[in-house]
């Protein structure tokens, strides 16, 4: 069965040329891939709209994103403690490691951002 045809006053029959030198083609096509669109369609939705939609996250990223603002969480708590003067024992140990697993945490989205995967 064929698709449906668009009423008139939905076909998209003009055209908009926008001259780009290629530093800028790369710029728009590059914010167009993050958030998951098309430069032609990216480029609709700036000048119709306004807006830029959201980027879309790889479910690394977002399982990294979550586990960092669990890590942000704990840290928060410990603060809380250590300002009002209570400190448990092996605090010091505590927080030298998630020290540390944020650190390789960094290095890895550093390492995962200039990859061509995404």
């Amino acid at each position: 069965m064929a698709r449906p045809r668009k009423a008139t006053e939905n076909k998209k029959t003009y055209r908009l040329i926008v001259r780009l030198n290629p530093e800028e083609r790369k710029l728009v096509e590059r914010a167009a891939k993050t958030v998951g669109l098309k430069a032609y369609s990216f480029a609709r939705l700036k000048i119709l709209d306004g807006r830029i939609p959201k980027p879309v996250l790889s479910e690394i990223d977002l399982a990294t994103y979550l586990e960092l603002k669990k890590i942000g969480v704990n840290i928060n708590q410990l603060a809380r403690v250590g300002n009002s003067g209570r400190f448990p024992v092996g605090i010091n140990m505590l927080l030298s490691k998630l020290s540390e697993h944020l650190e390789a945490i960094i290095r890895l989205l550093l390492d995962d951002s200039n990859s061509e995967n995404r």
